[in-house]
């Protein structure tokens, strides 16, 4: 495992790395939690995630922490925005969702090492990681916001194809469900 010793990252990277993934965070938000997209409430939830992330990385604090703190920030702006508080389930598919995108992070930011290892070994995989070059490092983590686009949209499917509009696993199509209804 490759670590990193400091979480701040330049605006090279805040650019390449941190805009597309704070916008792909609250995008897998509104999609994992069927929230009804407004294109406004998206950019300003997605600017807003995307400099607290960015302010986050700053603070004296261990990496993944910052990830944990940014997850936070998410659920608040989005219970802000939305006001969901008085929307139990909402507000629990919400956290949930935010839990499945740290999980979807962390398995996302392996493949990526894995990914890299693969193509060119762990000596350079290290070399590119502490770099001393923001934008080799920023081109290195590219492939960590695919894998985690990937991941979205698969789960994205399968939440869509099980809920549905509430049919069956036999009305939608599941030819293993016929006879159980499932």
């Amino acid at each position: 495992m490759i670590y990193l010793t400091n979480i701040s990252i330049s605006l090279v990277q805040f650019l390449i790395i941190g805009i597309p993934q704070g916008f792909l965070f609250v995008l897998a938000v509104y999609l994992l939690t069927g929230t009804n997209f407004d294109q406004k409430k998206y950019l300003i939830l997605s600017s807003a995630a995307t400099v607290f992330t960015y302010l986050i990385r700053f603070l004296p604090i261990t990496l993944g922490v910052n990830t944990m703190l940014s997850l936070l920030s998410l659920i608040i702006l989005f219970l802000v925005v939305y006001k969901f508080q008085l929307d139990l389930p909402k507000s629990i598919r919400l956290i949930v969702s935010v839990i499945a995108i740290f999980i979807f992070i962390c398995f996302s930011e392996l493949m990526n090492e894995l990914i890299l290892v693969v193509l060119f070994g762990k000596a350079r995989t290290e070399q590119l990681f502490n770099s001393g070059s923001d934008l080799i490092r920023s081109v290195s983590m590219i492939p960590t916001n695919a894998v985690l686009a990937v991941l979205i949209l698969i789960s994205y499917i399968v939440i869509k194809k099980k809920v549905d509009y509430g049919k069956t696993g036999a009305e939608i199509g599941g030819p293993h469900c016929k006879n159980t209804g499932l």
